[in-house]
């Protein structure tokens, strides 16, 4: 009984860190909008009507100090096939993953085990940093 308790909490947890990494994901191509826009030339400025200025409005991104957290721990983890596999299917959104499997000469279960794996190192890492145990 203990073990299937255990299983159920296992899987909630493994999903809860997949939703985390797909909320640092969004985060994470969002991010690059919060720098200013360039400023206009003189001819720009002047072919826009008075009063009317195109670019006060920035755009709706989320600011995230957990994101960022974790964004520190993601480069902190080795390079390797797990970190680019993580990054082509998060960050990048390749799909199918058979596509990805294949590209990293492995079957689906073996990718998705090997994504699982290093999403969880990588949290963990996130957690160590959270607390200060480095």
């Amino acid at each position: 009984m203990d073990a299937v308790i255990e299983k159920e909490v296992t899987q909630n947890e493994d999903k809860r860190v997949h939703q985390f990494c797909q909320d640092w994901a969004r985060w994470h191509y969002t991010r690059r909008m919060i720098a200013p826009p360039p400023p206009k030339s003189l001819l720009q400025r002047m072919t826009e009507p008075p009063g009317r200025d195109m670019g006060s409005e920035g755009p709706d991104v989320n600011l995230s100090a957990s994101a960022s957290y974790f964004n520190l721990a993601l480069l902190g983890m080795p390079d390797g096939k797990p970190k680019q596999a993580f990054y082509l299917y998060y960050l990048h959104r390749v799909r199918p993953v058979k596509v990805l499997a294949d590209e990293f000469e492995m079957t689906e279960q073996g990718f998705y085990k090997m994504l699982k794996t290093f999403r969880m190192n990588a949290h963990r890492a996130y957690h160590r940093m959270l607390c200060g145990n480095l």
